[in-house]
């Protein structure tokens, strides 16, 4: 065990001892023969001394350099917005404009307007006398009729009646309000009817009675302002009997409940 650790020892001091590599790195850097020798530099009395990269003894305060950054300052919050300040309500008048204007700003329409239809030829009023006759018979009044519209009118007839002889010699009232229906009141010739009742009363005691009536017959005009009316009229009193025993017709002395008499009239048109 010994002579291998003496044979050991031996080897190694036999071998040569490699030149260290900072010797080989002054060989590489040596300058030429010729060039004058490097001078070292030597350190300034004022210049400051290098820095020393020893660390601080514990208890010494730390320099700049090896002091830590300073924490950023927090950024201050943001103020509020100020509350915008509030206007007093104000009123404003409103004041339309005319209608001349409205009519003007107005957008046209294209709808169509409605064909306006032509007034009545006979007007809205018919007035006019009533003129009556007979044997022993003379009779006068007035008659007058108010259409609503072109076909329908209302009025009245406001008749006296005055009989003479042996037999009738009496006075008579009649006052009788009727519709008229007029069937082509645009036309110049128009066919109309009518149909009315009122009271029929009488002197001498002899009473007073309901009085209905009904006709037809045609109308014409014959200028602006009048209007002939032809026609055929029917007439009677109620109550029949109390009628009855109080007057008689005809040449048998019958009963005359139901009369049957002409119409012809002119009348002034109005309106």
């Amino acid at each position: 065990m010994a002579a291998a650790i003496l044979l050991a020892t031996l080897i190694g001091l036999g071998e040569p001892v490699p030149e260290s590599p900072g010797d080989l790195q002054w060989e590489e850097l040596e300058a030429p023969e010729d060039a004058p020798a490097p001078t070292e530099a030597t350190p300034s009395e004022d210049a400051p001394p290098p820095p020393s990269e020893d660390p601080p003894a514990p208890g010494s305060e730390p320099t700049a350099e090896s002091a830590p950054p300073p924490e950023p300052a927090p950024e201050p919050a943001p103020e509020p917005a100020p509350e915008p300040e509030l206007q007093p309500e104000t009123t404003v008048e409103f004041t339309p404009p005319p209608e001349e204007e409205l009519a003007i700003l107005q957008p046209p329409t294209d709808e169509v307007a409605p064909r306006k239809k032509r007034p009545s030829v006979y007007g809205r009023l018919w007035a006019g006398p009533v003129i009556g006759f007979g044997a022993n018979l003379f009779a006068f009044g007035a008659s007058a009729t108010y259409f609503v519209i072109p076909h329908i009118g209302f009025g009245a007839d406001l008749v006296n009646v005055f009989r003479w002889g042996p037999d009738n010699n009496f006075y008579e009232f009649q006052l009788t309000p009727s519709a008229t229906f007029l069937m082509l009141p645009r036309r110049r010739f128009s066919p109309y009817a009518w149909a009315g009742f009122g009271l029929d009363t009488f002197s001498q005691g002899l009473g007073t009675y309901g009085r209905w009536v009904t006709g037809g017959g045609f109308i014409m005009l014959l200028g602006p302002r009048v209007v002939l009316r032809l026609g055929v009229e029917f007439d009677g009193r109620v109550p029949e009997r109390k009628w009855n025993q109080t007057f008689t017709c005809g040449p048998l002395r019958g009963n005359c409940t139901v009369g049957i008499s002409p119409v012809i009239g002119l009348s002034i048109p109005f309106g």
